[in-house]
C-alpha cells in the first residue's frame, strides 16, 4: 500500500528504537496497511496535538552531550 505516486511525500531517515519498529510493524500488518502510511497518520496526529496544546514535551537545552568517555592512550 505504497503512496510513491504522490508527489507531496518526501523521504526521510529518522531514528526509532528497535521495539518501536517492531511495534510499527505488527499494527500496520494487522490492519492490512503499509508501514509508512501508518507512521504518517501518527505523525499527523502526534504534530496535530501539539499544535492544539493537548500534548508538551519537556525540554531542556543542551548544547553537547557526552555520549561516551574513553581516556586518550598517550
Amino acid at each position: 500500500m505504497a503512496d510513491y505516486g504522490n508527489r507531496n511525500l518526501i523521504k526521510r531517515s529518522w531514528d526509532v528504537r528497535h521495539d518501536q519498529a517492531l511495534e510499527i510493524a505488527k499494527i500496520a500488518d494487522g490492519l492490512g496497511a503499509g508501514h509508512s502510511v501508518l507512521v504518517r497518520y501518527l505523525l499527523d496526529f502526534a504534530l496535530a496535538e501539539l499544535r492544539a496544546d493537548r500534548l508538551r514535551l519537556r525540554t531542556r537545552a543542551v548544547r553537547w552531550e557526552v555520549l561516551d568517555y574513553a581516556p586518550r592512550d598517550e
